[in-house]
């Protein structure tokens, strides 16, 4: 159906002469919708709709409260979005910005030039101002300016003594100090600017002792300029709109002030679930994440700080989240206790464990996990098609294998003398799986190994000679896995050039490293596969077996078990 323009339009343009053809062609419709509009002798109207029921409705009176209770604030869509959840709000967060883009006039926003900082480089600090019914509120807020981790804290003035006790606690909160500290020109941190030289400033004393206890160079932005600290400034507003405005709403309805102490009272929780944990707008990472790579190119903080500090232990529980250890254990590379140590802390605690069984625990499940990720990459980087195991090999059936050595092979007792093993049988005995399964032993075992077929094996080697990179491939896949198995020798015969790259396998290997190698043939007949050359088989098979076990399967296929079972014989040619 066209729109009320389309066929007016239409109109128009056969109005001015135009032949139906060319109105088709320039408004894209067929010959008979042009037909069809142009007998109407009126012109269709738009008819009036009843308006359509929202399942954000129910929940407009609140919301219309909550917006009337932060006036001339505003609270973000985010923040109401998560309280009308909290009340069976079923619906997307776009309904409710929709209904509240009608209630909110739209800012018209300057462009601003954004500087980057390398990590641990710059912290920008700020007090900002908020207001509350006859007295203001005072809020002491540091971003760092790779990461965007920010600390806050409140205060009921601005004087040197809270910039100095901001400063101390946002360095334990991040961990570590910054190499630089960028202020804006306020009269309690710079005495004088250009006192001495330009570019050269009148500090406050103790901003300077700060500044000497703690290793940062203070730094300050231009008169008039501050953007040039955009990255607090910016954190400024977020922390007014997402958590002054709601904090200040919620206790206006019950006709209670925001305060320092009710503000310091949920600000810890705020950073630690929200603020520091949002996807940033310009890294789009988290802080929290980012801060990680900070904190290894902090200043240390001084030896006096790093146990109880300045900071008070009820101040310190209330500012600092859990994080900063986790940052610190990340550090360590203890990933695993990191994330799952406030888990265990609780769980041993509640069992009345002491802190000896939370230690071990933790540093049992720390290695369990490592273990596990080393097992992945391993086999990641093995090759093995498939898993084998010794309990999925069917010794019932495979009579003709050696059961006794078999499973002694699966000590692996054989991979740190570097000896190697040959399974040696007809088609279809279990070679393959037997030496897959000891693959995969040996990669839960945290072996290196490496699994590859003779044919892909003459192919690679062939490609990295050709290409003058038969060194670096021999270290690389050769050499480096403590197993590397080979399988089915003997099923394509080499040429004379890949039976000289084959024997410097097995010649570097020699008393270096495990390999086992499946064959259906007989060493008596390995010659055939090595361009029919018997000196340099026989100097290859003197390697591979001074330090090797035989394994000789015999028997029918596997493979041919479940014909047998319903009666179907294999054709033997004769």
């Amino acid at each position: 159906m066209l729109t009320l323009e389309q066929t007016v339009t239409i109109q128009i343009l056969h109005q001015q002469g135009k032949s139906i053809k060319a109105i088709r062609r320039e408004l894209g419709v067929s010959r008979n919708t042009v037909r069809k509009y142009l007998r109407q002798k009126e012109t269709p109207q738009y008819r009036r709709t009843q308006p359509r029921t929202s399942i954000l409705d129910p929940y407009k009176p609140y919301l219309l409260q909550r917006v009337n209770a932060a006036h001339p604030e505003w609270i973000p869509a985010v923040v109401l979005y998560q309280e009308i959840l909290g009340l069976g709000y079923p619906g997307k967060i776009r309904i409710l910005r929709e209904y509240l883009a009608t209630l909110k006039p739209v800012a018209k926003l300057e462009p601003v030039i954004r500087f980057e900082t390398q990590p641990g480089q710059q912290m920008q600090v700020d007090f900002t101002t908020i207001r509350r019914h006859h007295t203001t509120l005072k809020a002491f807020v540091a971003t760092l300016g790779y990461s965007r981790a920010t600390f806050v804290k409140f205060y009921d003035h601005e004087r040197t003594e809270a910039w100095i006790d901001g400063l101390e606690h946002a360095f334990q909160f991040f961990g570590g100090v910054p190499q630089e500290i960028l202020f804006d020109n306020a009269k309690t941190i710079m005495i004088e600017r250009d006192a001495y030289h330009e570019g050269q400033h009148r500090w406050n004393p103790k901003l300077l002792d700060c500044a000497k206890k703690y290793g940062f160079r203070p730094r300050v932005c231009k008169p008039y300029r501050a953007q040039t600290k955009g990255k607090v400034e910016r954190f400024n507003g977020y922390l007014k709109s997402s958590f002054i405005v709601p904090l200040k709403a919620s206790l206006k309805t019950s006709g209670l002030l925001l305060d320092v102490d009710v503000a310091n009272a949920h600000i810890g929780r705020w950073l630690h679930e929200t603020a520091n944990q949002r996807i940033h707008a310009t890294t789009q990472e988290k802080p929290a994440i980012r801060l990680q790579q900070e904190q290894q190119r902090f200043v240390p903080l001084p030896q006096s700080d790093t146990g109880s500090g300045t900071v008070p232990i009820a101040a310190a529980q209330h500012v600092m989240p859990y994080e900063s250890l986790q940052h610190q254990l990340s550090k360590l590379s203890l990933h695993t206790v990191a994330s799952q140590w406030s888990h265990h802390a609780q769980q041993t605690l509640g069992q009345d464990g002491s802190y000896a069984d939370f230690v071990e625990a933790m540093l049992m499940h720390e290695y369990t996990a490592r273990q596990q990720r080393s097992q992945q990459v391993l086999m990641k980087l093995s090759g093995l098609p498939q898993v084998k195991t010794l309990e999925g090999y069917d010794f019932n059936y495979a009579l003709g294998a050696p059961k006794s050595q078999v499973v002694e092979l699966f000590n692996l007792s054989f991979i740190p003398r570097a000896e190697n093993v040959v399974f040696l049988g007809a088609s279809g005995v279990g070679k393959t799986h037997l030496s897959m399964a000891l693959g995969y032993k040996a990669i839960m075992n945290n072996v290196k190994t490496k699994f590859i077929t003779a044919a892909d094996l003459m192919l690679q080697l062939s490609t990295a000679y050709q290409q003058g990179k038969l060194k670096t491939y021999m270290q690389r896949v050769i050499l480096a896995p403590k197993l590397l198995i080979i399988d089915e020798i003997g099923y394509l015969p080499f040429g004379r050039e890949e039976a000289n790259l084959f024997f410097n396998v097995i010649a570097k290997r020699y008393e270096k490293g495990s390999t086992i190698l499946t064959s259906n043939l007989p060493f008596s007949q390995w010659s055939k596969s090595f361009a029919d050359d018997v000196t340099l088989t026989a100097a290859m098979l003197d390697r591979l077996l001074h330090h090797c076990h035989v394994v000789q399967i015999s028997g029918e296929s596997y493979r041919l078990k479940d014909k047998k079972r319903i009666g179907i014989q294999p054709q033997v040619e004769t």
